[in-house]
């Protein structure tokens, strides 16, 4: 079993795994009601205003929660963000993929560690 397929998520939420065919965008993911009341909790008491903040705010809080404890690999589109692999922590299968990449593809990536609040994990 790789380790990718021990991935923590939702089960309504597809996978993508570095093929362009599982790519999607965040955009495209249903908000899960909880995020969007944490959002709005926690725009009323930081009085975040802007639609832009608010847009960041909301795409933070639903990466963390559709998949916790998992590393993302996604790049910024002019549509948003294009979420194209996702994997645990450490993962060979997210390294190997990146390696794949021509210099000019793999700078675009960024990488997000989504951690678990649920897990009692250290980092120390």
């Amino acid at each position: 079993m790789s380790s990718t397929e021990t991935v923590q998520r939702r089960p309504d939420v597809p996978m993508p795994k570095g093929d362009p065919a599982t790519w999607m965008y965040l955009a495209d993911i249903p908000t899960p009601p909880e995020v969007t009341a944490h959002v709005d909790a926690y725009c009323r008491r930081y009085w975040v205003w802007r639609k832009r903040v608010r847009q960041a705010v909301e795409q933070e809080e639903k990466i963390l929660h559709l998949f916790p404890g998992n590393q993302i690999a996604a790049k910024h589109t002019p549509k948003g963000l294009l979420l194209l692999f996702v994997a645990p922590p450490f993962a060979p299968e997210l390294n190997a993929w990146l390696d794949s990449l021509p210099r000019e593809e793999r700078i675009q990536i960024q990488i997000w560690y989504s951690p678990d609040w649920d897990e009692n994990t250290s980092f120390l």
